[in-house]
């Protein structure tokens, strides 16, 4: 009994140790570290960048119990919100990939533009796949060129989802106006 006690002791140690060193030691720019287990999120070397949209019913209780409807989001960095996400990509990055989540309760995303003063990471326009239904924005090829010649580059641009909400008969589609920004906050890849 006292062996097992001690073998258990010892494999809760290097356990311990272990988790403890490879949050210090840090991750390498292909991993994301877990939130609330190390001190920086570390965003991943991708080509393409996927941003998966469903929807959000809220119940107000007001005087005409009104339902609001809104624009859950989540991306392939593992960062969410609900209508105001800002995905953060790479300058190496290619494409940026909105997908309508299966059974997301949105019957359909009407058009994905970008606002004014958003002409350098939507010069080519975001063109809806007609077999996938998937909204796809091909990123400026000289990205990363121009992050490599200029390293204080840094861009910010606003888009807006405009989004029917299934069931949502006879009223204006919803639309959200997300960012999309390059690169990540320093340190972060």
């Amino acid at each position: 009994m006292k062996r097992i006690s001690v073998l258990l002791v010892m494999l809760l140690c290097i356990v311990t140790f272990s988790l403890t060193y490879n949050c210090n030691k840090g991750t390498s720019n292909n991993e994301k570290t877990v939130d609330n287990v190390c001190d920086k999120i570390f965003y991943e070397l991708k080509d393409t960048v996927w941003i998966y949209l469903t929807y959000v019913k809220y119940f107000v209780k007001d005087k005409n119990c009104d339902t609001t409807y809104h624009l859950g989001m989540f991306d392939a960095n593992g960062d969410r919100a609900i209508d105001n996400l800002t995905t953060y990509i790479l300058p190496r990055t290619k494409y940026i990939i909105w997908n309508r989540v299966e059974n997301s309760g949105i019957q359909q995303i009407d058009t994905i533009v970008p606002k004014p003063g958003a002409d350098y990471l939507f010069q080519k326009g975001v063109k809806k796949d007609s077999i996938t239904g998937n909204w796809i924005l091909q990123l400026p090829e000289d990205m990363e060129n121009q992050y490599n010649m200029d390293k204080g580059f840094r861009k910010k641009e606003e888009y807006t989802i405009i989004y029917t909400p299934e069931n949502y008969i006879g009223k204006e589609p919803k639309r959200i106006d997300p960012p999309i920004e390059v690169p990540p906050p320093e340190g972060q890849w």
